[in-house]
């Protein structure tokens, strides 16, 4: 009888030293603590980490004998025989070149607006073409208040998209969302952070890690930052009612999007990686009665304005409604 030891053992060792568990989610693509998960058997590898776990560990300690105790594990493993999705065409040429027609041909106030509205009707084709269930949605970084330390301390929802339960309520969602703002407790504000994409791939692994991720309909999500260099504007957000949906071959495909997605945010939009220090905000069910003033601020920063010829425009009033809101909120927790 084998004393060789269950591959969950040797993972669960190995992940114990937090720098190879880095190592280790970086190269599988996936948050560390599903890497807990599959050491625990609270959670099985889908194929394309399976593939990964075989054949491309890094080199560290205890990874051979690991890929020799996955491989029994998995004697007749093929990853063409177990991946069951559907083939992930690459982004079609006509994409670019209508995004390219629409961003010298729109008037500089739409062009921002409607590369990103193109963007995500795209994705949702691409990524969903079954319409079987998933919204796409942007969060921009928050402007720092004038005055005040110039970090990011929040996103907020700016545009979204959906298929399936969503399609035909999207207006609905859309506008209910962009009266929220994430920080640094929320898969958005984490991938910002961090400066890469973040999976989490089922309801149980979502609850456990972001329990108050504001669509409960969803079963696995993606975020994925939006870099210029070393600078962000904000990321793109899928949710989908699928279980470990965001496979590799999607991530790779959502990846040039996201680059696509770069176009429909102004230069000084984009903040230095060093300079977004996210707060903690409370849930948007303590958020909303807060939030809700946002329209009466604006009116306010308006009336202000005009009283002492100002000339602040809607955007600018609007802008210090917001950094008024967001500083409440980030004294609530």
């Amino acid at each position: 009888m084998s004393d060789q030891k269950d591959w969950r053992d040797l993972l669960r060792d190995i992940i114990a030293y937090t720098p190879q568990r880095r190592n280790l989610a970086q190269v599988l693509g996936v948050h560390p603590q599903t890497l807990v998960r599959w050491a625990a058997g609270i959670s099985e590898p889908r194929a394309e980490y399976i593939d990964i776990l075989l054949h491309h560990l890094p080199d560290i300690v205890g990874a051979q004998e690991l890929q020799r105790a996955v491989a029994n594990a998995y004697p007749k493993f093929n990853v063409a025989e177990y991946q069951h999705e559907e083939e992930i065409q690459e982004i079609p040429s006509a994409f670019y070149r209508r995004i390219h027609h629409t961003y010298v041909s729109q008037a500089v106030f739409l062009r921002n607006t409607s590369v990103a509205l193109l963007v995500l009707q795209q994705v949702l084709k691409h990524v969903d073409p079954q319409r079987t269930g998933m919204v796409a949605f942007l969060v921009q970084c928050v402007p720092p208040a004038p005055g005040q330390p110039q970090v990011v301390r929040s996103l907020r929802t700016i545009l979204a998209r959906g298929t399936g339960l969503w399609e035909q309520n999207i207006d609905g969602y859309s506008t209910e969302k962009q009266m929220q703002l994430f920080g640094a407790e929320s898969l958005c504000g984490m991938a910002l952070q961090s400066g890469h994409p973040i999976i989490v791939s089922n309801l149980e692994e979502r609850n456990a890690q972001f329990p108050t991720y504001p669509i409960e309909e969803t079963q696995s999500t993606i975020t994925i930052p939006i870099l210029m260099g070393d600078h962000a504007a904000g990321c793109l957000c899928l949710v989908s009612t699928q279980e470990y949906y965001f496979s590799q071959a999607r991530l790779d495909v959502l990846n040039g999007y996201t680059e696509v997605l770069a176009l429909a945010f102004n230069k000084e939009e984009y903040y230095p990686l060093t300079q977004i220090a996210l707060g903690i905000l409370p849930s948007q069910e303590k958020q909303a009665p807060i939030l809700a003033s946002i329209p009466r601020r604006t009116l306010e920063r308006l009336r202000y304005s005009y009283k002492h010829s100002l000339g602040w425009t809607l955007q600018q009033a609007e802008q210090q409604a917001w950094n008024e809101v967001e500083a409440i909120l980030l004294q609530i927790m």
